[in-house]
């Protein structure tokens, strides 16, 4: 899927994205600035969302409890999303129970 919606700065919405068979999502959302629902169900690579600062906390969950990562992978989030969303209770919950997958910060 690299860069499949790559330069996407109008796309706001994913309802579902089964990503279950993706070896990789590098570049897959670059330039998706006014991304705020993503629904990406079965991620079990990396995946970057630098670029999508309005990245919602619903979202944020739903991809966090329907990953499919047999290893450690980590979600990089936008600055500005990692302040809002990283010390969320829910979101600190939903990585507790989760351990393959890890936040970081753009």
């Amino acid at each position: 899927m690299r860069a499949t919606f790559q330069g996407c700065s109008s796309l706001v919405f994913i309802p579902l994205l089964d990503t279950s068979s993706v070896t990789s999502m590098r570049d897959v959302f670059s330039y998706c600035l006014s991304l705020t629902h993503a629904n990406l169900k079965g991620v079990a690579s990396d995946l970057s969302l630098t670029e999508s600062s309005l990245l919602s906390k619903s979202s944020l969950l739903y991809i966090i409890n329907n990953e499919a990562a047999t290893s450690a992978i980590t979600i990089t989030l936008a600055a500005y999303a990692y302040t809002r969303l990283a010390e969320d209770a829910d979101v600190v919950a939903a990585l507790a129970n989760h351990p393959n997958i890890s936040l970081a910060s753009a």
